[in-house]
């Protein structure tokens, strides 16, 4: 049975898997809908994407997302986009709102390369994968983003823990925020310690992918 939360969200969630093919541009889906599928279900009232593109693709980007029922949220989305890296996006014929990030650095790159396809009901589209899932959430480390980690390591027993670890000390240092690593380090040892021992894989780059 489809959760009830995830099944209010099939239409923009198909939207917006139409607008990465016909626009041309890849991408994935993170935020709480990735979270329920690798860890718990609960409460989603939106969508969050990132899309493999850049600001000059935005105005195309946005005639493409008008055609599959998704339109801006803000009056003057391509500045705000490029202040923020962000598309405010609304799906029409639901109204959920639809978050879309942007992204061209290498990590967003692997990720979107790494992303899984999931189908639920009638509904294809790319996951984040559960390791670049939680790193994104520990980038973020807010309460709810550390829960939804909790919940990832304890549902994914088979995780390839060098590529999280990592990313998660990539960014602490790149951005001078030692807590993304301490805190999701210290997450890790909590559940290690009380679930089945993971699999940690040897990564096949030393970029961690």
């Amino acid at each position: 049975m489809t959760d009830p939360d995830l099944k209010e969200l099939l239409e923009p969630i198909r939207a917006l898997t139409s607008l990465f093919a016909q626009s041309g541009h890849p991408g994935m889906i993170l935020g709480g809908v990735a979270a329920g599928i690798w860890g718990r279900s609960r409460p989603t009232v939106d969508v969050d994407g990132m899309i493999l593109a850049t600001f000059a693709d935005l105005p195309d980007l946005l005639q493409k997302a008008g055609e599959v029922g998704l339109r801006p949220r803000n009056p003057d989305p391509i500045a705000f986009a490029k202040r923020n890296r962000i598309l405010l996006l609304k799906h029409e014929a639901s109204g959920k709102q639809v978050d879309l990030s942007l992204g061209e650095y290498p990590f967003e790159v692997e990720c979107v390369e790494r992303s899984k396809e999931i189908t639920v009901e009638d509904v294809s589209f790319p996951v984040a994968s559960p390791e670049d899932l939680i790193i994104y959430k520990a980038v973020a480390g807010r309460p709810r983003d550390l829960e939804d980690i909790e919940m990832v390591l304890r549902t994914q027993l088979d995780l390839d823990l060098n590529r999280i670890e990592f990313w998660a000390k990539q960014f602490a240092n790149g951005l001078a925020i030692p807590e993304i690593f301490t805190t999701l380090d210290a997450l890790l040892k909590k559940v290690k310690g009380q679930t089945k021992p993971f699999v940690k894989k040897k990564s096949r780059r030393k970029s961690g992918k």
